[in-house]
Parts: structure tokens; sequence; C-alpha cells
């Protein structure tokens, strides 16, 4: 019995490599010295402080692309 392949996804693979391509470590630790320095400013009581670096947060593209990587939207 001859095995029949799937036709190819245009665009499929181009958006596999450029996906692997990004700099996961580098956005990781973008992620994570935001996450510390909140930690930081709200040990210290800066509650406006505080409020920026959330906004920051929410706002970089860096938390965007790890969280689909972990909730793995990319596979």
């Amino acid at each position: 019995m001859k095995q029949r392949n799937a036709p190819p996804h245009p665009g499929r693979d181009e958006e596999s490599v450029a996906w692997n391509k990004l700099p996961w470590r580098k956005l990781e630790r973008h992620v994570y010295r935001i996450q510390k320095r909140i930690y930081r400013a709200s040990q210290r009581g800066e509650t406006r402080k505080v409020e920026k670096l959330q906004k920051l947060l929410l706002k970089s593209k860096s938390k965007e692309q790890s969280q689909a990587r972990s909730s793995g939207l990319a596979s």
C-alpha cells in the first residue's frame, strides 16, 4: 500500500523556522528582570513604581512570546 503524503502548507515551515530562531533566552531574561524589579519595588513600598513596571510587563513583546512558548501555542 502506497503511503500518501499530506500537501505542504505554504508558509508553515517559514513560521516554524522564524519561531525557532527567536532569542528565547534573551526574551526570558528580559521578562525575569522586569519581574525582579516589580518584586523589589513592592518590598520597598513603591506602589507607583510597581504599577508602572506591571504596565511595562503587560505591554512587553517578550512576555507575550514567552507565554505563547510556554503554553504550547507554537506546536
